[in-house]
């Protein structure tokens, strides 16, 4: 701050009018001179000494305080001069005014030596605090990365995993808990349908094998051609409809308990779908069924297991075809793998349903109901005793009118 000393000057100079609201006492002291700024009148005669003396002079006689010194209103302003820029302030009383003038270009200066600075430094605490955010969030999400992992163990190997809880992990170790909980819970629960669905299956097999022999019987003693006998068909169609389901269902039982054995042997391939070729042609005369196999292609595996998947692939594609349709069943070799497409004519599969073509007692063309049997659990098998075999059976392809299932396995290596 520098203080105006030739203040009329200065002003002159900054090209300022001082002018101020009048004082209390109504004069107007903007065009005073420097001389004129003073803090006692210097000619004691003249008609404002006696206002002055009165203002400012204590009656002795009365205990009365003097009056006190009415002061201008602050002013500020802002002026060019000398090729810089000035900050006015102007203040005071009606005898005394004071200016104060600030040269602005040091002040411009700091602020721009400043706001380089800024610029400068800004990009690098960006980096730090990006650099510092990605560390701490990493840290706090690492428990639940352990809790995605495990799930995604659970999904490939069973319900058997947990969550190791980590001493930096205090903040999680309740979820963990929880989690691990609800873990045992549901590998308890799961087990437990396990054993009813084996169990429930197993004492299934003896009376429907019982009863199956006493319909054969009543349907040999019945009367041929009688409505009687008929009914014995039918209930014994029926029967053995059941017999498949519980089958399955025992079968599915075993291999979500780990507990399917595998008969695992070379086998030609080739000659086991080359006979559920011909099966399908007795089967289904009113389709076109055709093959291209190729010759004595061996794998590792059980040979009714295997069966028993083409079997279901080949039931379906009569199932769901459509009159004077066609099945074509190709086998053929891809580096170590074997691979077996079976295509079918007929409505496809709906978008929304492929998804769920492999899932338990699913069955997609709800409009057809008993009249094409099965009970939704042929597909679920077929790829489970595939992926037990270190394969893969999924739909290749489904369009208006094409449906194409694909299996592949490994090829027995020489």
């Amino acid at each position: 701050m520098t203080p105006c000393v030739g203040y009329a000057q200065l002003l002159k100079t900054l090209c300022i009018d001082p002018e101020a609201q009048p004082d209390p006492q109504g004069r107007d002291y903007s065009n005073d001179s420097p001389s004129d700024l003073r803090s006692e009148p210097e000619k004691p005669g003249e008609e404002d000494d006696q206002d002055y003396r009165h203002a400012r002079m204590v009656d002795l006689s009365t205990d009365q305080p003097p009056l006190p010194t009415p002061l201008k209103t602050p002013k500020f302003l802002t002026r060019s001069a000398g090729g810089a820029e000035w900050r006015i302030g102007m203040m005071g009383s009606p005898d005394l005014t004071i200016a104060l003038g600030l040269n602005m270009k040091r002040l411009d200066a700091e602020m721009a030596r400043l706001r380089h600075a800024l610029f400068m430094v800004l990009p690098i605490a960006l980096l730090f605090v990006a650099v510092g955010s990605w560390w701490i969030s990493r840290h706090a999400l690492k428990p639940i990365e352990a809790i995605s992992g495990t799930i995604r163990r659970v999904k490939a190997m069973g319900f058997d995993q947990r969550i190791l809880a980590q001493e930096e992990d205090r903040e999680f170790s309740e979820l963990i808990v929880d989690f691990n909980d609800m873990m045992d819970w549901i590998e308890k629960s799961f087990h437990q349908a396990i054993r009813f669905s084996a169990d429930a299956s197993h004492e299934l097999k003896t009376p429907l094998t019982v009863l199956q022999t006493q319909l054969e019987e009543a349907t040999d003693e019945a009367e041929p051609g009688s409505d009687e006998q008929r009914r014995y068909v039918t209930v014994a169609e029926e029967l053995q409809r059941l017999k498949s389901i519980t089958k399955k269902l025992l079968l599915l039982a075993r291999i979500d308990a780990g507990e399917l054995k595998l008969d695992l042997r070379p086998l030609n391939l080739s000659q086991l779908v080359e006979g559920i070729v011909e099966d399908t042609e007795t089967l289904a005369p009113h389709l076109e069924v055709d093959s291209r196999l190729h010759p004595d292609l061996l794998v590792m595996g059980d040979e009714d297991l295997m069966k028993q998947v083409v079997q279901n692939l080949a039931s379906n594609a009569i199932k769901f075809n459509c009159k004077g349709g066609f099945i074509h069943f190709k086998l053929q070799t891809t580096d170590q793998q074997a691979q077996l497409t079976i295509a079918n004519s007929g409505r496809g599969i709906p978008k929304e349903d492929q998804d769920k073509v492999f899932t338990r007692f699913y069955r997609g063309d709800k409009s057809r109901g008993r009249r094409v049997g099965g009970a939704g659990l042929g597909l679920s098998l077929a790829r489970e005793i595939v992926r037990a075999h270190h394969g893969e059976l999924v739909l290749e392809h489904t369009s208006v009118d094409t449906t194409v299932f694909s299996v592949t396995v490994p090829r027995e290596s020489s």
